[in-house]
């Protein structure tokens, strides 16, 4: 068996997918952030893409940690959030036939159907009661719901809202929205 590694842009749903993997499936798994090795024959890569101006602003507000300073340096410094996307995308394209390429939409909206089309495509068999060990999940704590860092949805304050806007209204941000909603339309990962 393979060593799964679920290894997307950040603040694409690594954690998640790591900690809910157990409750589908056996085996061991990891959660990286590693472009480079989409390349490897020996590990099943699944990268998921989320929309860029969403993982973008997420990154960004994480770094920030509330911290004004931060937060204007983070911003200034997107060019290069910017293009480690665009690099994984370069590799996912590259590595399309090797790796599982995902929306982190379909993660999120649909967990359950997610894992069940990860199973199939990693020929990793289902565990008894997978929906019933969805369900049991605690997915509570820090690790969850940390304002910064947490993993799960939770109720943005106005300067991540205000972050956001501000990102998406970037130029250059919309024409990578444009590139993702392509790559994503040509690669993802059809079961």
């Amino acid at each position: 068996m393979k060593q799964v590694v679920f290894n997307s842009f950040p603040r694409s749903g690594n954690v998640y997918s790591s900690n809910c993997y157990h409750a589908f499936m056996h085996g061991n798994c990891s959660a990286v952030h590693i472009p480079e090795i989409f390349s490897v024959n020996e590990i099943a890569n699944v990268t998921l893409f989320r929309k860029p101006e969403d993982a973008i602003a997420s990154l960004i507000y994480k770094h920030s940690e509330g911290d004004q300073v931060q937060l204007e340096r983070s911003f200034n410094g997107i060019q290069s959030h910017i293009d480690y996307y665009r690099l994984y995308m370069d590799y996912a394209k590259r590595n399309n036939e090797n790796i599982y390429i995902g929306k982190f939409d379909d993660l999120i909206n649909d967990t359950i159907g997610h894992f069940e089309n990860l199973s199939k495509w990693l020929d990793i068999p289902l565990v008894e009661g997978y929906k019933d060990n969805f369900q049991r999940l605690s997915l509570s704590g820090n690790v969850w719901q940390e304002k910064y860092d947490g993993h799960m949805p939770r109720e943005k304050d106005p300067i991540r809202l205000e972050l956001e806007k501000a990102v998406a209204k970037m130029d250059s941000i919309q024409y990578l929205n444009e590139q993702y909603q392509t790559f994503i339309d040509t690669y993802k990962t059809v079961i």
